[in-house]
């Protein structure tokens, strides 16, 4: 079995983003570059499901930045950190130790 040449990023986003616009073909991109026209095909599908996840992220970061405005961001960090290390938040026992949230 050959090994797969390894391609630069910017070759890779570029080729992918040019499909995805169809700026150009497959065919055509992959004469122009040299390239598998199933290399190519994978590239494209990757990319498909990989942006969602840019999207997913900054809908997480956001509901972890309106948490930490809502506690305030001493606590925020603290909770973190209990959560972390197993310690119950919940228990009576945690919330009469100084210093400690619960």
């Amino acid at each position: 079995m050959l090994k797969e040449k390894p391609h630069p990023t910017e070759l890779k986003a570029k080729v992918t983003i040019e499909v995805m616009h169809a700026k150009k073909t497959v065919n055509e991109l992959t004469f122009e570059h040299d390239l598998n026209p199933n290399l190519v095909k994978n590239w494209v599908v990757k990319a498909t499901f990989e942006i969602a996840r840019v999207f997913t992220a900054s809908e997480d970061e956001r509901e972890c930045d309106e948490h930490r405005e809502e506690v305030g961001e001493r606590d925020y960090l603290q909770r973190r950190v209990l959560v972390h290390y197993g310690i119950d938040l919940d228990s009576k026992e945690g919330s009469d130790r100084p210093g400690m949230v619960g």
